[in-house]
């Protein structure tokens, strides 16, 4: 039989405490302590039959403190609201001419020797490219890098 090396609370217990840490996370270190005597208390019953729990999986440490420090420097900072899902950007596919550019103008480059700033510098003069396009600036640092390494 495996070992247990984290014992997790039950998820009444969780709850109950981020609604403690969540409603007393401003109020200093002092107060905390006292609002959490105050907590032990009324849910009593309840932590008793925490603490039963986790004694029979094997927990052998001090469950209020265990509660306590997850209370006060875990669950107090943490937000649980849904947030939707970000909308990816649609990926803007490279012209494979500009690329094949890209690719020959750095092997040259890594002959010669230079720095991959130089070489973009270099590249955008020589086919009048707008020094702002993003895009053009990352593939192209993106391929110097990766031919760099496999050189």
């Amino acid at each position: 039989m495996s070992s247990i090396y984290r014992y997790k609370l039950d998820q009444i217990i969780v709850d109950l405490i981020t609604e403690f840490s969540q409603k007393h996370k401003y109020i200093d270190r002092k107060e905390y302590k006292e609002e959490w005597k105050k907590f032990l208390e009324i849910n009593e019953l309840i932590i008793e039959t925490e603490k039963r729990r986790l004694s029979e999986l094997g927990y052998k440490g001090n469950l209020e403190d265990k509660m306590f420090k997850s209370g006060r420097y875990y669950f107090r900072d943490k937000t649980y609201e849904k947030t939707t899902p970000k909308k990816r950007k649609q990926y803007k596919k490279m012209n494979p001419e500009v690329l094949n550019k890209i690719n020959q103008h750095v092997k040259l480059m890594i002959e010669k020797n230079i720095k991959p700033s130089e070489g973009y510098n270099n590249f955008i003069e020589e086919l009048d490219i707008d020094k702002k396009d993003e895009k053009i600036k990352k593939s192209y640092k993106n391929q110097f890098y990766n031919m760099k390494v496999n050189i």
